[in-house]
């Protein structure tokens, strides 16, 4: 996913579910789901999805025209997270290894895991210059490194 397909984008979806098109909603529901999902697993395990489907309802009319619908349903998703996750919580290793991480990491890293997005995008999504992302990415990655060696 290139970095102004993620930014600026003319979808037809979103604008049609902006004027209360359901099957435009359902349309962009099925083609996100599963990286909100995976997004929540590593970074918000408690939160449901439902959840975040009920905030990007309403915040779809304030949503910018033109943005990326993974951007603004990932924004929602990362607002919508107040909690640690426990690391153990989960059997899936690489998951317990990304939770491990200090907070702002391991936030960077979800999003990097979540949506296959590079320090760019994850930048985007954020609300960071891409050199604060890209620094946390390096740190992050030289933590996992250590984690992974020490096991």
């Amino acid at each position: 996913m290139g970095m102004a397909m993620l930014l600026a984008v003319e979808d037809p979806s979103v604008e049609s579910a902006r004027i209360g098109d359901l099957s435009a909603w359902a349309e962009l529901r099925e083609r996100y789901h599963p990286v909100v999902v995976k997004y929540l697993e590593i970074a918000a395990p408690t939160v449901d999805p439902e959840t975040i489907w009920e905030r990007a309802d309403h915040a779809l009319a304030v949503q910018p025209v033109g943005i990326n619908p993974l951007v603004w349903l990932l924004r929602v998703a990362r607002e919508s997270t107040v909690e640690v996750p426990d690391p153990e919580s989960t059997s899936n290793p690489m998951i317990t290894s990304v939770r491990r991480l200090p907070h702002l990491q391991m936030e960077v890293m979800a999003l990097r895991v979540a949506a296959g997005l590079d320090d760019a995008e994850v930048a985007a999504i954020i609300g960071w210059p891409v050199s604060r992302v890209a620094a946390v990415s390096q740190a992050a990655l030289r933590e996992l490194m250590r984690d992974r060696e020490a096991a």
